[in-house]
């Protein structure tokens, strides 16, 4: 019985699996937890941003005061309220 080939050079479930192997997988899954979303909130641009809404709204320009308030939201979803 001839063996057959494999379109793969090599099993990640096979024993054979060295530590160059091993290494890049845990480089690629330690990458992709440093690809997260972005958490932090820039509170000095969102309270800026806030004041320039509130400004443009006051002197009843509506568009850009709409356009204002959703960067803030962007900024920091916690001054949606």
């Amino acid at each position: 019985m001839d063996k057959s080939i494999s379109r793969f050079p090599f099993s990640l479930f096979s024993p054979q699996v060295d530590d160059w192997t091993v290494l890049v997988l845990i480089l690629c899954v330690v990458a992709s937890l440093g690809c997260s979303d972005d958490s932090e909130v820039d509170t000095a641009a969102a309270q800026k941003a806030l004041m320039q809404g509130w400004t443009a709204y006051s002197t009843g320009d509506f568009a850009a005061a709409l356009l204002h308030f959703e960067h803030v939201i962007e900024l920091d979803a916690s001054l949606a309220d």
